[in-house]
């Protein structure tokens, strides 16, 4: 079982500066995501990103190898 402090602590570790805890009618630590959606989007796009210039620079390492090795020949 998790205290509120520990819990709060590790909220904080994960989601950083997009997490506010506010009072909300007299309830506290109601727990707020702030700019998650565009942090997520934003997040998604650098990952596929990486991967497009992976998947990009496959062909060009493979069209100069194929002339490195014809001009070993």
């Amino acid at each position: 079982m998790y205290s509120i402090k520990n819990l709060k602590r590790q909220l904080i570790q994960h989601y950083g500066e997009h997490l506010t805890f506010a009072e909300v009618n007299r309830h506290t630590d109601v727990v707020c995501l702030q700019n998650m959606a565009s942090f997520i989007l934003n997040d998604k796009w650098h990952k596929e990103r990486n991967d497009d210039v992976a998947a990009e620079s496959k062909p060009i390492v493979e069209a100069v190898a194929k002339l490195i090795r014809a001009e070993i020949r």
